[in-house]
């Protein structure tokens, strides 16, 4: 199979503790330098009702020591697991079943939140009964200087939150182009734990987060954007090989293709794992990454060989001439089809 889910014998958690409103999921490798920043700015945030989940993914270096202190200094709050070395993806899934919280929520190890981010999240979800909650995000770049990533704006005078149905959240054109980038991270969310727990994140550790956010959102109606609410990337510290700006500056060819089967599959994950009942909706989407991706870059024949081989796989689970997802986009579709002319 082109990608394997992940899978764990699920065993009973047992925990003296009250349930906590929110588990925070952070795995910790090798994070000795800039760990205690990202736990010090969930102690020192407004809502206190979490449990703070602090995974050690087989760390060479301090890190263990470093957020055993936390746990034994706050006890009621920090939990921290040691585990061998299996990357972000088995790691987080680790905290998926740990977590007993009514929401979770995911934090690199190298950023931090806002005070009141999740006192906001935590609020908005409350209120509007919604599947996930959104953050903006503050890019960190150097020292002083901070970003609003993809800023949005109220669309009237007092408005702190935009309400999206699932259709809506998952229109990744270009003209919607912000929220597709908010669409695919998964740190600056709350997700209801009824709908997370169970559902894991693909074993490959590079573009985790968008084979995740495009299979979990399939099982997923409602969804809030909070303005009040901000996460802090900092892109300074940032090494992840796989990231998003890394993939258009490969030193060559075979890396930005490796780079881009990496972004294949995640997205292929998403329609595979996803909801069923949803089938029509993840082909649409898949299909018109494909599109986008061979219109925007241009990667050549190979990449778009191995698109073509899966959408053949996927026309032949449900007939994308038909589809009517698809069919709204006409220059998509149209790509789309000529795809599958030149497969047969």
């Amino acid at each position: 199979a082109i990608t394997d889910v992940y899978t764990i014998k699920v065993s009973n958690v047992v925990n003296k503790k009250k349930k906590p409103a929110i588990s925070i999921i952070v795995p910790v490798y090798n994070s000795e330098a800039f760990i205690s920043r990202c736990a010090d700015s969930v102690l020192l945030s407004t809502f206190n009702d979490v449990e703070l989940l602090l995974i050690n993914d087989g760390s060479k270096d301090s890190s263990l020591e470093i957020i055993t202190w936390y746990q034994d200094n706050y006890p009621s709050i920090v939990k921290v697991t040691d585990k061998e070395n299996e990357g972000v993806s088995f790691t987080r899934n680790k905290g998926i079943d740990l977590a007993i919280g009514d929401y979770i929520a995911f934090i690199d190890n190298d950023d931090m939140v806002h005070p009141f981010m999740y006192e906001e999240l935590y609020k908005c979800a409350v209120k509007e009964n919604t599947d996930v909650t959104i953050a903006k995000t503050i890019i960190r770049n150097n020292i002083n200087v901070f970003d609003v990533y993809m800023d949005y704006k109220p669309e009237k005078e007092g408005q702190d939150y935009f309400i999206y149905d699932y259709e809506t959240m998952t229109d990744i054109s270009e003209n919607n182009k912000a929220r597709s980038i908010y669409f695919v991270a998964i740190w600056n969310k709350l997700i209801k734990s009824s709908i997370a727990k169970g559902r894991y994140f693909d074993k490959q550790n590079y573009y985790e987060d968008q084979a995740y956010t495009r299979m979990i959102y399939s099982y997923c109606d409602t969804f809030a954007f909070c303005l009040k609410a901000h996460y802090v990337w900092d892109k300074r510290i940032q090494k992840t090989k796989g990231t998003q700006s890394n993939r258009y500056t490969a030193h060559n060819e075979e890396e930005l293709h490796t780079y881009n089967m990496y972004v294949l599959k995640a997205n292929l994950y998403g329609y595979l794992y996803g909801n069923p009942e949803r089938k029509e909706q993840l082909a649409d989407l898949f299909v018109r990454d494909a599109y986008e991706t061979m219109k925007r870059y241009n990667y050549g024949q190979r990449l778009y060989e191995d698109y073509r081989k899966e959408v053949i796989k996927i026309d032949k689970e449900t007939n994308l001439k038909d589809n009517k997802y698809l069919k709204k986009k006409k220059e998509a579709y149209d790509y789309i089809m000529n795809m599958l002319k030149k497969g047969k």
